[in-house]
C-alpha cells in the first residue's frame, strides 16, 4: 500500500482546540535595512514562462452555477473563468458544481481534472476540483478527504460545520524535471468556527506525515482572514505565499468582492506552502467578463513556484 493511503487513517479530531499561536507586529526599520541588502535581487532574471522549471498556481472560488445569481449566472462567466484557468499549470477550485465540471472539461481540452463531488464521492455536489497540464504533470496519487472526525466517511460533517466539506489530494510527478510535490486544494466551512479550526488542525496533522520529504502546495477557499485561529493554526506548519513571494502592489489587497464590489482586507482565499517551495511571485487578480462584470464572487490568487531539491541524506548526520 502507497505510504500516502495511510495517512488517510487519522487519529480522532478533538471536538475544538484553541490556537494559542499570536502574530508579532514587524519591526519597520529592520524590513528596510533587510529590503536595502537584498536590493540586488532586482537585478536578477524574473521568474517567467520562460523557466522550464517554475509552476504558475492559482486557487480559485468559481462561485456554484446557481439559476439566481441574475446578470452574474455561469453561462454570463464561464468564458472568463476558462480563460484565467488556462493561463495557469495547476488551479484548484472550489464550489464546482456537476454541470460546471463537465462545461471546464470540455473547454480545458489540455488540461486533466480530478474532484469528486461531496455528497457522495462521486458526482453529487460540489468539488474542490484540481485542473493541470496533462502534458506536464502525472498524478501518483490522488484522493478525497472530508473535513470530518472521520476523513475516509464520505459525505461526513463534523463539529459545526453547516454544509459536508472536503480537501482534494494529489501527488504530482512534474515530467519536465521528475520532481515530485504534493498539492492540496479545499473549501472550509462558512459557518461553523469550530469546523474551519479543526479543518485547519486535521490538514497540519495529515500533511506532517510526509515520508518522502515532499513539497507541499495547500491552497483554497479557507473562509477566514489572517487573523483568525484557522489560518494561525496553518502557518504553524506552512508559510503564506502572500507573505513570501514577490508581491505585485497593484492588485486588490482582498479576495471577496459578493459580485458588487471589492471589500479591502477581505483576504479569505489562500496558498500555504512547506519549506521546499519556492514562492517566486504572488498575486490577487480580478477578471472580468466581457461585459465588465466579476468572473466570481471571489478574486483568483496566483502564485509562481518553483520546487526546492531536498537535502542531501547525509546533512543531517554529526
Amino acid at each position: 500500500m502507497s505510504p500516502y493511503r495511510a495517512l488517510t487513517t487519522t487519529p480522532p479530531l478533538p471536538r475544538y482546540e484553541r490556537s494559542t499561536m499570536t502574530l508579532m507586529k514587524p519591526d519597520f526599520r529592520s524590513l528596510c535595512r533587510t529590503a536595502a541588502a537584498m536590493s540586488w535581487l532586482m537585478f536578477l532574471p524574473a521568474a517567467s514562462a520562460a523557466d522550464p522549471t517554475s509552476i504558475k498556481i492559482c486557487t480559485y472560488n468559481i462561485r456554484m452555477n446557481s439559476p439566481n445569481d441574475g446578470p452574474d449566472v455561469w453561462p454570463h462567466r464561464i468564458d472568463a473563468v476558462t480563460e484565467f484557468i488556462r493561463r495557469h499549470d495547476v488551479v484548484g477550485l472550489q464550489e464546482v458544481t456537476p454541470t460546471q465540471f463537465v462545461d471546464l472539461k470540455q473547454r480545458l481540452s489540455g488540461f486533466d481534472s480530478y474532484g469528486l463531488g461531496r455528497d457522495d464521492g462521486d458526482k453529487r455536489g460540489e468539488a474542490a476540483a484540481v485542473f493541470f497540464r496533462k502534458d506536464r504533470f502525472e498524478p501518483l496519487e490522488k484522493m478525497t478527504l472530508w473535513l470530518s472526525e472521520d476523513p475516509q466517511a464520505v459525505g461526513a460533517k463534523s463539529w459545526d460545520a453547516a454544509i459536508t466539506r472536503t480537501m482534494t489530494w494529489i501527488v504530482f510527478r512534474d515530467m519536465r524535471s521528475d520532481a515530485k510535490f504534493l498539492f492540496v486544494n479545499t473549501h472550509f466551512d462558512h459557518v461553523g468556527k469550530a469546523a474551519r479550526l479543526n479543518s485547519a488542525i486535521q490538514i497540519v496533522r495529515v500533511t506532517r506525515q510526509n515520508p518522502d520529504n515532499l513539497p507541499i502546495i495547500v491552497m483554497g477557499d479557507f473562509n477566514c482572514t489572517p487573523d483568525a485561529p484557522p489560518y494561525l493554526k496553518l502557518t504553524e506548519a506552512f508559510r503564506d505565499a502572500r507573505l513570501v513571494g514577490r508581491a505585485d502592489e497593484s492588485e486588490p489587497n482582498s479576495t471577496w468582492n459578493g459580485f458588487n464590489e471589492i471589500v479591502p482586507g477581505r483576504i479569505i482565499d489562500h496558498i500555504f506552502v512547506n519549506d521546499r517551495v519556492q514562492v517566486q511571485n504572488f498575486a490577487i487578480h480580478n477578471p472580468k467578463t466581457a461585459g465588465g462584470r466579476f468572473a466570481s464572487d471571489h478574486l483568483p490568487v496566483v502564485a509562481t513556484i518553483s520546487l526546492v531539491n531536498p537535502p542531501p541524506a547525509d546533512a543531517a548526520r554529526p
